[in-house]
């Protein structure tokens, strides 16, 4: 026996198909264009008015911090940094660091200084993305990559990161490359629980000890992507506080999305930074696991959202395009400072040299 429910639905249906025509199709936004993520499915429109940018920055800034467990925003205890085991070369010298961006938590790098140079200098942050600071392509890969034109030397396109800085360090630079969480220097949180957690730990999913992944963490916003903006906030406010360095021209020479997080809630603490995005997409994320995932933030505008919080400071971007990074012109154009901006559509090719070229010809802000 039909229900009068079932009843009911079978009526609806007769009735609406009825209504359509041989080869007419229904108004159902459902049969319309497929969203995407990385398309229209968040649109963004940017405030025309700096008043109105002005409300936005500071609303999707906070929105950031939410989603990284950093609202309210912790306090800021002693670094205690402490730099070691130096090494002389030619032209410049390179230190190990360690310092604590929370009490007991370990952030690890090497500070590339030049030598023979006076007066406050400019200040370069290398974040190493996935490859880490001790990437090796190998004696087959270089040669490989020299025979495609994409390197010219054996000894230092083997480890590019490290020559990075080096080369950074020659052209004047305080460089200070700092380990992402799981590589080189920095174990306390392993590499397999940072960047490769497929299985829940059930001593570390407890109310009382609980760790990264677990159910208190994810209640709590408590992530990687947390934890490295954090370390990235914190590795900003050690090359700042560096006596040789000039805090208002600091430069970002490398990769990763936390590091524009970083970049983007530090506002005017940091009058210029440049900064190499590597195309990267928080909408190509496949899993909310993945290291770099930031709640919110495709909803919000994706990278560009967030390089455009930099606004009105001064800022560098390589490999992007005007088309891509339409919503970041658009943003400085609303804060009245659209010359602040400049994107420089070539990538890998010289991107340390450009940077420095950059960064020695920014002046303070009056």
């Amino acid at each position: 026996m039909i229900s009068n429910r079932q009843a009911f639905l079978f009526a609806v249906i007769l009735g609406t198909t009825s209504m359509i025509s041989p080869g007419q199709v229904p108004n159902d936004r459902r049969l319309g264009p497929l969203k995407e993520l990385s398309g229209d499915y968040f649109p963004f429109e940017v405030p025309k008015s700096r008043q109105q940018w002005e409300q936005r920055q500071s609303d999707l800034k906070r929105r950031i911090l939410v989603a990284t467990g950093l609202w309210p925003m912790p306090d800021k205890t002693p670094l205690n940094p402490v730099i070691h085991g130096c090494v002389e070369r030619d032209d410049f010298t390179v230190d190990k660091v360690y310092f604590e961006s929370y009490p007991g938590h370990f952030v690890t790098g090497l500070l590339f200084e030049p030598k023979n140079v006076t007066g406050r200098l400019p200040g370069v942050l290398c974040p190493h993305g996935h490859g880490g600071r001790l990437q090796d392509y190998g004696e087959k890969g270089i040669r490989e990559m020299i025979v495609r034109g994409a390197e010219r030397f054996e000894g230092s396109g083997r480890y590019p990161k490290l020559a990075r800085c080096a080369q950074l360090a020659r052209m004047g630079c305080v460089t200070f490359i700092f380990d992402m969480i799981g590589y080189a220097d920095s174990v306390q949180v392993s590499r397999e629980v940072a960047h490769r957690f497929g299985k829940q730990r059930p001593e570390f999913d407890t109310k009382e000890n609980w760790g990264f992944f677990a159910t208190q963490a994810e209640l709590r916003l408590q992530s990687i992507m947390g934890l490295q903006t954090w370390n990235s906030i914190r590795a900003l406010d050690f090359l700042c506080g560096l006596p040789e360095v000039d805090s208002k021209r600091i430069g970002v020479n490398g990769a990763g999305p936390w590091v524009a997080a970083a970049r983007a809630v530090a506002g005017a603490d940091v009058d210029s930074a440049a900064i190499d995005t590597g195309g990267f997409r928080f909408a190509n994320l496949e899993s909310y696991r993945d290291v770099d995932f930031l709640p919110g933030a495709v909803k919000y505008g994706d990278l560009p959202a967030l390089l455009a919080l930099s606004a009105p400071q001064r800022l560098w971007i390589c490999g992007e395009t005007e088309e891509s990074l339409g919503v970041v012109s658009a943003a400085y154009a609303a804060s009245g400072q659209l010359q602040h901006l400049n994107i420089d559509e070539r990538h890998q090719q010289g991107v340390s040299a450009r940077i420095v070229q950059w960064l020695k010809q920014v002046k303070s802000r009056p």
